[in-house]
């Protein structure tokens, strides 16, 4: 899905510092569906995250962290966020 919503939102953005929040509102706009792109595109990206975080909270509650890497490894991404 964030593939196949990335690449539609791609092809009617404009990436230029004056016209980039124009074109956003355009697709909002003007493009036919183009509202539910891209609240798709963004819920996806936000379920990716839930994901990986469901993922690495079932590590540390199973006991799978064995190594001292694996465990700062989740520390350092769990303080980006």
């Amino acid at each position: 899905m964030q593939i196949i919503t990335g690449v539609i939102l791609a092809m009617h953005y404009t990436p230029h510092v004056d016209m980039a929040f124009k074109s956003v509102e355009s697709i909002v706009r003007d493009v036919n569906y183009g509202w539910l792109l891209r609240n798709m595109h963004a819920t996806g990206a936000s379920m990716f995250f839930v994901a990986v975080y469901v993922h690495m909270f079932r590590g540390l509650y199973y006991g799978r962290t064995r190594s001292r890497a694996r465990s700062c490894g989740f520390s350092a991404s769990s303080s980006t966020c």
